[in-house]
């Protein structure tokens, strides 16, 4: 369990006990766990005190009319729940206004309002409205997942569905469905009910349900091109393109993936003193080679999903099972093919179907130019 988790956790038991606090706020980049601490920490107030909610929108409403709705008095319930949506809008909050609210914190009693605040990004630390909120009641950040949390995450949540999940699978699961722990959560769900009686879920459970991403075509679009099919190439392209990928998201893909190649194809050397082929497996490759390269291998500085060694180790086995079809010099040209098609995509009113096709028939047959 992450340290948000445990914090959550003490907040929970602390409402439990009756000693709510009179404001939340709950903000980060992972708004879907800003919105299941939300939920988390309403369902305990009503169990406590089954006080109404309230739904405010910042975007809508400003610091001064949440004050309002917060301090009326409710006709129907001793206690209110004033839910405020997106709330780093109210910042920085006026001074006489921020007084006010601080004043309420003070003032709190047992059956006084509560004012829950939520932001889907980080808080702006530096304003009145933050620090107030800060000394008067409870801050919950939850920023996003890094490194090897995600896959952490994913087996937790597996094991509160009462399922288990191999690394494999873990791994399967986070290149189909990405980041996004929202779109994780109702993968898992589509999961349980797909291996149900069975409790563990593998990597033809993942193949099966959750649908194939962009970057899986991207994927299979490089394989085609690395065998020099130029009919599957395009096949792949028009598919990308069905599914709502625009030129320039296409193009910014292929170029990540060729950088990707490219890289795999300088860590040959070092791959092969390891003692990995590409014809291993990837339980192998991550149980093996991964963590002897990220050892081995420092990343520069920047985002680390910019490096082949930064990115989901699923997605580098693929990488390096593709890079030997590729050579140094086809790769290099490919970066340069694509920076071009990209000038002339925005420089010119070509067709840019026509001006993706080309690129991966020049991908696809390094020998030919179609000027």
């Amino acid at each position: 369990m992450g340290i948000p988790d445990r914090q959550l956790k003490a907040v929970l038991e602390k409402i439990a006990q009756g000693k709510p606090s009179p404001i939340y706020l709950l903000h980060g980049d992972e708004d879907f766990l800003v919105d299941r601490a939300r939920n988390a920490i309403i369902e305990v107030l009503q169990s406590l005190c089954g006080g109404e909610i309230e739904w405010l929108d910042a975007r809508e409403m400003p610091l001064g009319g949440v004050l309002e709705s917060l301090l009326e008095v409710s006709l129907f319930s001793t206690q209110r729940i004033a839910v405020v949506r997106q709330a780093q809008h109210l910042a920085p909050g006026g001074k006489a206004e921020v007084q006010v609210l601080g004043r309420f914190a003070e003032a709190h009693g047992p059956e006084a309002n509560i004012l829950v605040l939520c932001a889907g990004q980080p808080f702006d630390k530096r304003t009145r409205l933050y620090k107030t909120v800060v000394s008067s009641g409870v801050v919950l950040g939850f920023d996003r997942l890094k490194g090897s949390a995600p896959q952490r995450w994913v087996v937790e949540e597996a094991s509160r569905r009462g399922l288990s999940m191999g690394s494999r699978a873990v791994d399967g699961l986070l290149a189909r469905a990405g980041n996004s722990l929202r779109q994780i959560d109702l993968e898992l769900e589509k999961l349980a009910l797909w291996v149900s009686p069975r409790t563990e879920i593998v990597l033809k459970d993942i193949e099966a349900v959750v649908p194939r991403s962009k970057e899986d075509v991207i994927f299979d679009l490089t394989g085609a091109l690395g065998e020099r099919r130029v009919d599957a190439g395009l096949r792949f392209l028009r598919e990308l393109r069905f599914r709502g990928a625009t030129p320039l998201m296409i193009l910014s893909m292929l170029g990540r993936e060729v950088r990707f190649l490219l890289q795999a194809k300088l860590l040959a050397g070092l791959v092969e003193r390891l003692g990995w082929s590409e014809r291993a497996g990837f339980d192998d490759f991550a149980r093996g080679l991964w963590p002897k390269l990220k050892a081995a291998v420092e990343l520069p500085p920047g985002n680390p999903r910019y490096y082949l060694l930064g990115v989901n180790p699923y997605v580098a086995f693929l990488v390096f099972r593709r890079a030997p079809a590729f050579s140094l010099p086809e790769l290099q040209r490919g970066l340069i093919l694509i920076a071009r098609t990209d000038l002339v995509l925005k420089s010119t009113t070509q067709s840019p179907d026509a001006l993706l096709e080309k690129l991966v028939i020049e991908l696809a047959l390094p020998g030919v130019d179609c000027e």
